[in-house]
């Protein structure tokens, strides 16, 4: 199915309402970015939590703190950032939400971060258009819905070779994943299948 400027596969219909929180940028990490880069024009939004080696592979750990407003109105909400760095390059990076104690006011914020996160991960500016933010915004949203009753989508935007996924963890928590480009993947690596 296809929404202005970007497409998303096994989702039913697109919404139309318009949520709009003014929220933090999510991470400002790009796929090929230095991470080193990152880090420094991060370190003052983002705590950082770990660094784990696997393989020729690092992780890196973050947590990304709510506002004020954001923690009174979204109990319990949570966002964790694992940045995955290849070679001193950032390759891949992924987001766990979760939705916290009001139902409502918890997807329509995971909603915005994670359309937040995806365009920056691709390096794709967000719009500037009210309506198409509203759209794909309400896009995400739905999308978001079917991944937390165990039904992953994928989303990819036309001219941007970054592949999307949102799914569930096991705890209910939203994860959403973006990866490289099957080409620039590392070697032997999962992200040189497709998102499943």
């Amino acid at each position: 199915m296809k929404a202005t400027k970007f497409s998303l596969t096994a989702l039913s219909t697109v919404l139309t309402l318009a949520i709009f929180f003014g929220c933090q940028r999510p991470c400002d990490a790009k796929i090929g970015e230095q991470i080193s880069a990152f880090r420094a024009k991060t370190s003052a939004r983002l705590k950082f939590r770990a660094q784990e080696a696997r393989g020729a592979q690092t992780n890196y750990r973050f947590v990304f703190p709510l506002t004020p407003d954001e923690e009174t109105r979204c109990p319990g909400f949570a966002t964790g950032i694992t940045v995955t760095v290849a070679g001193g390059k950032i390759v891949g990076q992924s987001m766990a939400i979760r939705m916290g104690d009001a139902y409502d006011e918890g997807r329509a914020l995971a909603a915005r971060r994670a359309l937040d996160f995806i365009l920056e991960a691709i390096g794709k500016p967000k719009s500037t258009s009210q309506s198409e933010d509203a759209q794909q915004l309400a896009s995400i949203k739905s999308a978001i819905e079917q991944a937390l009753i165990s039904n992953p989508q994928n989303i990819q935007f036309p001219g941007f070779p970054q592949r999307s996924k949102l799914s569930c963890s096991p705890d209910g928590d939203l994860l959403v994943a973006v990866l490289p480009p099957v080409e620039i993947a590392p070697p032997g690596s999962y992200m040189q299948g497709p998102p499943r």
